[in-house]
């Protein structure tokens, strides 16, 4: 099992997603740890498990954005073109979002306005995996401007959305060392590689945690 990890930790750290390597190499550790003292025993197992779910949760959101990033890593600069653009508009939606939510400042229009734009930005670089959430948001937006309930809870749930659109647009950023070094058309291929290995530690950890 700890040969497996580590090999899965090499991958990603090849390729340089180096958030993946991060939590890959947590595993490893307690592995590791384990691998020095007692039997394993399920309160050890438990926490190795939730790693592994932590684990999937951002080889899944790879895997949803390969097809944007097999875009930006076939144009050179893209996607640091992209991130320029995109800073100061996610900064602009969440003041305006925060602004909306508090009831201060110019309110749904102006938030309406920049969440659009940042659509149209998506739309420019081929983006269509964040293009369709920008999208989805903007619908909410525009249900709210006609009529729709603002209450505390719904202000949250466009908060939470516009975290996520930040959070999506990073993953692209953190993985551009690593499109440098894939060639173009490779991601998927990449990324493919990675839930293969990703795969094999899983059902290693569950062959070792039943034993």
């Amino acid at each position: 099992l700890f040969r497996v990890v580590h090999s899965y930790k090499a991958c990603a750290r090849r390729y340089k997603f180096l958030g993946l390597e991060s939590l890959v190499h947590k595993l490893e550790d307690d592995l590791d740890a384990a691998r020095s003292g007692p039997e394993l025993d399920q309160s050890q197992a438990a926490p190795m498990r939730l790693k592994m779910r932590a684990l999937s949760q951002v080889l899944n959101a790879y895997q949803a954005q390969a097809q944007d990033l097999t875009r930006l890593s076939a144009g050179k600069g893209a996607i640091a073109e992209f991130a320029k653009e995109a800073a100061p508009m996610l900064a602009s939606m969440s003041e305006a979002g925060a602004a909306w939510a508090s009831g201060t400042g110019d309110g749904m229009d102006a938030l309406f306005i920049v969440v659009h734009s940042f659509k149209a930005c998506s739309r420019r670089f081929g983006l269509t995996g964040i293009e369709t959430e920008v999208h989805k948001l903007e619908d909410k937006l525009d249900a709210i401007r006609q009529g729709a309930s603002a209450d505390a809870t719904s202000r949250a749930l466009v908060l939470d959305d516009l975290g996520q659109l930040s959070e999506i647009v990073n993953l692209h950023v953190t993985l551009s060392g690593g499109l440098a070094q894939i060639a173009d058309g490779q991601v998927a291929k990449v990324v493919s590689e990675l839930a293969k290995r990703h795969t094999q530690a899983r059902e290693k950890l569950e062959q070792w945690a039943g034993n």
